[in-house]
Order: C-alpha cells, then structure tokens, then sequence
C-alpha cells in the first residue's frame, strides 16, 4: 500500500492563496487561518529544516486538520482529486497517503523526526 513518500515529494511550497503543493507542484494540503510568518515557520519545520521554537505549542491530527494544543484549526490536508483521480489510487490507499503525510506533518512540527 502507498504512503505519502511514493505520492509527494520535499521540499514543499507555500503558495499566495493558502495552498501548498510539494516539490513536483502536487497540492497537497491549505493552511487555515495562518499568518505569512507563522506559514514560513511551518513549511520550514515541515521540511525539516528547522523545529519550532515556543515550547508550550504542540500539533495534533484530528481527521486530516492539523490542529494545535490550543485548538487552533492550522492545515487542511487536501489532495483527493490527484490522489484517486490523477494517480487512481483506491480510497483505501488514498486515505493512507493523507493519514500518513498528515503524521508525518505532526511528527516534524512537534520536532521529532529534526
């Protein structure tokens, strides 16, 4: 079964409409209600390129939205049309990719894979 890694490629960028797309310009999840600094921070912490610094700021998964400690909605995943329409993934394998990359987001931005 696919993970995000056979499906999405690092780094990611964010774009001027909330959206980011991976390295291959693959959409793949949308910030909510996130200020541009705080989108860079993310995206760098995400791409392991740095971890976030304040202390008491955790992230959870809760159904594909990435939410944090404070109960702050910050990212939609998002991708369903590429993934069972373009790549005509099962719904089963579709579902991993994003459960998947959506760990995978969690684990960097709680900094534990940096």
């Amino acid at each position: 079964m696919k993970d995000w890694k056979e499906v999405y490629k690092l780094p990611l960028r964010d774009s001027s409409f909330n959206w980011v797309y991976d390295a291959n310009g693959v959409f793949v999840f949308q910030f909510l209600d996130v200020s541009k600094e705080n989108k860079e921070k993310l995206i760098m912490a995400i791409n392991g390129n740095r971890c976030l610094t304040n202390p008491e700021l955790s992230f959870i998964n809760e159904g594909g939205i990435i939410k944090t400690n404070k109960n702050q909605n910050v990212i939609l995943i998002r991708g369903w049309g590429h993934l069972a329409g373009t790549l005509n993934l099962s719904e089963k394998e579709a579902v991993n990719v994003q459960n998947t990359f959506a760990e995978f987001i969690v684990s960097n931005l709680n900094c534990r894979n940096i």
